[in-house]
């Protein structure tokens, strides 16, 4: 509204019109359409992807997060931890009776029914922790690059290999 050259009293007045102040979440579709993307690239049988090359994927196909950066592993890695995607709301009801903030990740919490819509299916919420749970480094398919097929290929030397230079996985 403030783009539009609106008032920022009256452009205030119409988004507590429009958007109550309140415990309330509301749905951004083109960021919805995002986080879905993500979950299908993951889960589906079809990709596959692992968070790396999700990530890479959205960045080619002209995708920005919020801040306007780039999407990186851990940003893909926090969303498909996220339980809310899937209408839950979380809570670490140990740390509550104890009176200490929480140390575990939400999606290591207990799970209730929140109040906002799903924007994916629950389902495929824990069938991607499933894949999580599952798969390692090690057994995730690869696709090989360069060929007309796609062919894919689990690389056995994957996590045994170190770069001599600098130790890390090859």
């Amino acid at each position: 509204l403030l783009a539009k050259d609106v008032s920022p009293d009256d452009a205030y007045r119409q988004a507590c019109l429009e958007f109550p102040i309140g415990k309330t979440w509301y749905v951004h579709e083109d960021e919805a359409l995002v986080v879905r993307l993500i979950f299908e690239l993951y889960t589906s049988a079809q990709y596959r992807y692992g968070c790396k090359r999700i990530a890479r994927h959205l960045n080619m196909i002209g995708y920005r997060r919020r801040t306007a950066g780039a999407f990186v592993h851990s940003t893909v890695v926090q969303i498909l931890n996220n339980p809310v995607y899937a209408g839950y709301t979380s809570f670490d009801e140990a740390a509550y009776e104890r009176r200490l903030p929480s140390k575990l990740p939400r999606h290591k919490q207990k799970f209730f029914d929140g109040e906002h819509p799903a924007i994916i299916s629950r389902d495929v919420w824990h069938l991607a922790q499933e894949i999580k749970a599952t798969e390692s480094k090690i057994n995730r398919m690869r696709t090989v690059h360069g060929c007309e097929n796609h062919t894919a290929e689990t690389f056995s030397l994957t996590g045994i290999l170190k770069c001599p230079c600098c130790g890390k996985g090859m």
